[in-house]
């Protein structure tokens, strides 16, 4: 009976600690995900703005790097940045000085 008690008692203090570790949600990251599946769709300045708040959310919520969102938006962002870097502009006549209107 003993050992069936000190089992059990493993067990609990082993599921308690597991629990401290699971992710933590914030509602916050949940509406990031929803507006970072939109940044292929948005001007480059949207973009960088986007990153730049979830930047300083996660400053401010170190621990919010822990919820299963967090590298879901990580990467929407991310890819979204590697393809505004691809797109090429047929129009650029391959001058490099800025000429103001």
């Amino acid at each position: 009976m003993k050992q069936k008690l000190t089992i059990v008692a493993i067990m609990l203090v082993a599921v308690l600690c597991g629990c401290e570790h699971q992710a933590v949600r914030y509602a916050e990251m949940v509406e990031m995900h929803a507006e970072s599946i939109t940044l292929p769709d948005v001007p480059a300045d949207s973009v960088l703005r986007f990153a730049a708040k979830f930047r300083q959310f996660i400053t401010q919520h170190p621990d919010a790097q822990n919820d299963p969102l967090y590298p879901l938006i990580q990467r929407n962002i991310e890819g979204t940045a590697f393809s505004l870097r691809l797109k090429i502009d047929p129009e650029w006549d391959g001058e490099d000085e800025y000429k103001p209107n």
